[in-house]
């Protein structure tokens, strides 16, 4: 999809340079699925798991945000990836670096409550939210790019992975939450 804006170079040159990032800013936190696996395998676990999740993204949050929402960011681009200052390569990584504190919100919910299906051996909801997240893109992504060609490819990218996550998190977050609901009251018949 990114390929097929105007500039197709500079488009998967810089989510070229985000992607790995968006993968490595939060990438400790896949381990939050293998652990509430483990470790979560009553209905009380779970909000204990879920406790500690929140307070460890918040962490993962605010660190990333320091590094990208100051001017280290610049430092970044400049130092560490060799980016010449102001060059359109470096403007459209500056661009999509914005949206990366929201990963590990994303990440971090959708793996643990995940790992809470797994161990309830529920699985098939994260399998129909994955394919709903590759149709979200196609289905968004292609008719964005037709419309608007000029977008910037690494922008453009983040938001389309950023979004479909965010949906599949939120469609595990449902299926763990009608899991939690409470079970109707068996009627009590008149003798």
């Amino acid at each position: 999809i990114v390929g097929r804006t105007a500039d197709p170079d500079l488009a998967q040159a810089s989510f070229g340079l985000v992607f790995p990032l968006l993968l490595l800013s939060s990438s400790p936190l896949w381990a939050f699925a293998s652990t509430a696996a483990v470790l979560v395998k009553r209905r009380e676990d779970l909000p204990v798991m879920l406790r500690f999740g929140v307070g460890t993204i918040a962490i993962f949050v605010l660190s990333i945000a320091l590094c990208v929402w100051t001017p280290l960011r610049d430092w970044v681009l400049t130092q560490l990836f060799a980016l010449p200052a102001g060059a359109p390569l470096a403007a459209a990584v500056a661009a999509a670096l914005l949206w990366l504190p929201y990963q590990p919100i994303t990440l971090g919910l959708r793996t643990i409550n995940s790992g809470y299906l797994m161990a309830q051996e529920r699985t098939r909801s994260i399998g129909i939210a994955s394919a709903l997240k590759l149709l979200l893109v196609l289905i968004v992504g292609f008719p964005l790019v037709r419309t608007a060609p000029a977008l910037n490819g690494a922008l453009l990218g983040t938001l389309l992975l950023l979004g479909s996550e965010t949906v599949e998190t939120l469609l595990i977050l449902l299926r763990v939450r009608r899991l939690h609901a409470p079970s109707p009251a068996t009627p009590v018949l008149p003798e």
